[in-house]
């Protein structure tokens, strides 16, 4: 190849005669600098590239979890604080799933906690709404040396439904009203439950609990609302 600086044959710029001594050094050094910011760029380069590593997550608890998928919190960017599905796993079960360890965030959640309105699982759960909900394990894998992810066990109770709260309220008060009934009242010589004298002001009110069919419900469901029931003290 000819030389770069006089283009002739049978040399290059490190003897090129047409260089004085100061020319030829200077030469020399800007092209080593520029040979050692190429080596860094490539180095930068080569660490910030996405590499997809498969994980093993296991489930130690008795309950399913759904594991989501997201980024550093607070970079600034829309939607970083975000959480993507990644996969369900069901009690004590374990699933692989594909990640890159040095930016993503890792986070499970009993699946009671993102069950939608139609009855499936939030795909995306918003950052500002997290807190809002029960979570069981979060790490950034870059600070995570483990080469797969175990989601220890932990005690969970999930939330109750509109309906076993009614539930729950109804046999709770139906269980106190009919407790007063028996300290206040006494059954009279024709079998009939009436009021004590000193309570005969709320003679009206006992008839009210009297009239209270009691609805269809089973020993668990009294245990849940904190009353007496076969299942009491049972060992």
């Amino acid at each position: 190849m000819p030389c770069s600086i006089c283009k002739k044959i049978g040399h290059n710029y490190k003897t090129c005669p047409d260089l004085s001594s100061e020319q030829r050094e200077r030469l020399i050094e800007e092209n080593k600098k520029k040979k050692e910011d190429t080596r860094k760029r490539k180095e930068e380069r080569r660490k910030n590239e996405i590499s997809w590593v498969k994980m093993e997550v296991s489930n130690l608890n008795e309950y399913d979890i759904v594991v989501y998928s997201g980024f550093k919190s607070g970079t600034g960017s829309v939607g970083s604080d975000n959480l993507r599905f990644i996969t369900t796993i069901g009690s004590y079960g374990s699933t692989p799933i594909r990640v890159v360890k040095n930016i993503h965030r890792v986070a499970a959640f009993p699946i009671f906690e993102v069950i939608n309105s139609d009855g499936g699982v939030e795909s995306v759960i918003q950052g500002d709404s997290i807190s809002d909900k029960v979570k069981i394990f979060d790490v950034y894998l870059a600070d995570y040396s483990e080469e797969n992810i175990v989601i220890p066990k932990t005690e969970y109770t999930p939330p109750k439904t509109e309906l076993e709260q009614w539930k729950e309220f109804g046999l709770k008060n139906n269980f106190i009203l009919k407790e007063i009934e028996k300290l206040s009242t006494y059954v009279d010589k024709d079998g009939v439950r009436v009021a004590h004298e000193k309570y005969d002001t709320i003679g009206p009110l006992i008839e009210m609990v009297q009239d209270i069919k009691d609805p269809k419900c089973s020993d668990i469901d009294r245990e849940f609302a904190g009353i007496p029931s076969r299942l009491t003290n049972i060992t």
